[in-house]
């Protein structure tokens, strides 16, 4: 085991995904041997950044930042996070900073003022296992990168209205992950937004939606239809992949609500052996298809 901690972008932005795919592993820090976080690491939040806290009548602490307008705050993890273990080839990020079940308030008094919650930090709740629950309020505008990634006890979430992108990472590896309820106001899901959320069963994509990123439900091995609304206009290489025949995609059926086909920027997906998806177009958009790159090697047939 090693010691290992780095910010989000270290992890997933900088061409890893090669290494995770021979490894078999998910490459969350960047690590060394050390003994954890000390204040004046750039990693490592203190008042001196500006970090807070405030107590919720359940007595639980919330770690916040100041938000990017005036009253408003960002949740965020304890000053010594990310100080997570892993193993070489498994994600095995733990961490305690949130735990049960947590109810976010719209607003947060600390330090004689009030703050309005506008946003969960990148990596805010990443790796609390025990977390088994988290009610978002309405006042959330935005999502961090890896956000809630690792929360392994997590079985589902309710997006607020008015956030308009799940980023990278954003909830990779939460395994127990069955459904996750967007808003109409999301237009991006990002590269490896649901990676890992080898539980999913359903998740409806929103009707405003226009990008599907790369790798954006790999491994999600339970999913077996997906429909694709009429304003995406472009999917990421294997968006519906797996790194190996257990986890890829057992999806049967794509249906397809537009007429144009948006821009496949590799493959679709990655079938498990035996699984051999259809992709269902309207009426009259079959020829399209069938000429379009990536999609003409595909099984096309029309609603």
């Amino acid at each position: 085991m090693k010691k290992c901690h780095s910010r989000w972008d270290a992890v997933l932005l900088r061409g890893l995904t090669a290494l995770m795919l021979i490894t078999g592993a998910w490459v969350l820090t960047s690590c060394k041997d050390d003994n954890g976080l000390t204040e004046g690491d750039p990693n490592y939040f203190t008042s001196s950044r500006g970090q807070f806290t405030a107590t919720l009548s359940d007595a639980t602490t919330l770690y916040l930042l100041p938000g990017n307008g005036a009253g408003t705050a960002t949740l965020t993890y304890d000053g010594s996070n990310p100080r997570h273990w892993q193993s070489e080839t498994t994600a095995t990020v733990s961490v305690t900073t949130y735990q049960g079940s947590l109810t976010l308030p719209e607003t947060i008094s600390a330090n004689g003022q009030t703050y309005t919650l506008t946003g969960i930090g990148e990596q805010a709740l990443m790796g609390c296992r025990s977390l088994t629950s988290v009610t978002l309020p309405n006042t959330i505008q935005w999502l961090g990168e890896g956000a809630f990634a690792v929360c392994r006890g997590l079985t589902s979430i309710t997006i607020p209205e008015g956030v308009a992108d799940i980023p990278t990472g954003c909830f990779g590896y939460c395994s127990a992950l069955t459904t996750a309820t967007l808003p109409a106001s999301v237009t991006t899901i990002g590269k490896m937004a649901f990676d890992g959320c080898s539980g999913m069963t359903s998740i409806t994509l929103p009707a405003n939606l226009k990008r599907i990123g790369e790798m954006a439900f790999f491994d999600c091995s339970k999913l077996t239809a997906i429909t694709i609304p009429a304003s995406v206009t472009s999917i990421g290489n294997r968006a519906f992949g797996g790194r190996n025949a257990t986890l890829k995609s057992k999806i049967t059926e794509y249906h397809m609500q537009s007429a144009a086909p948006p821009a496949l920027e590799g493959l679709l997906y990655e079938a498990q052996d035996g699984v051999s998806p259809v992709i269902y177009v309207p009426a009259g958009s079959k020829a399209a298809y069938e000429a379009a790159a990536g999609w003409s090697s595909l099984t096309i047939m029309e609603e």
